[in-house]
């Protein structure tokens, strides 16, 4: 149930992020959508920082750069979408076996 909320969350974010950059498109007649970590920035710069700390001090600098970094360069929609496609299908596996 709640991994199905949160892909239905993620896919609602995808599509308002993808109609933020059409809108952008309206206005200046080129399609440039914004990466994900530029979105995040918008929102809290100070959580992605905090998370970038946390991964390369405890975990891996690797995994961030390039790793992490490189997902966050893609379109914000893009990732979005496949996140929330990916949480309605771990959903929809888990209701599988309980029935």
């Amino acid at each position: 149930m709640i991994s199905r909320l949160i892909g239905l969350g993620l896919l609602v974010l995808a599509a308002l992020s993808l109609a933020g950059d059409v809108w952008k498109m309206q206005q200046t007649g080129e399609f440039v959508p914004r990466a994900l970590g530029a979105r995040w920035a918008d929102v809290s710069l100070e959580s992605l920082v905090t998370l970038q700390n946390l991964i390369e001090r405890y975990i891996s600098s690797d995994l961030w750069n390039p790793g992490i970094v490189t997902v966050l360069s893609w379109p914000a929609w893009a990732v979005l979408c496949g996140l929330g496609v990916l949480f309605l299908l771990i959903s929809s596996r888990r209701r599988k076996r309980v029935i």
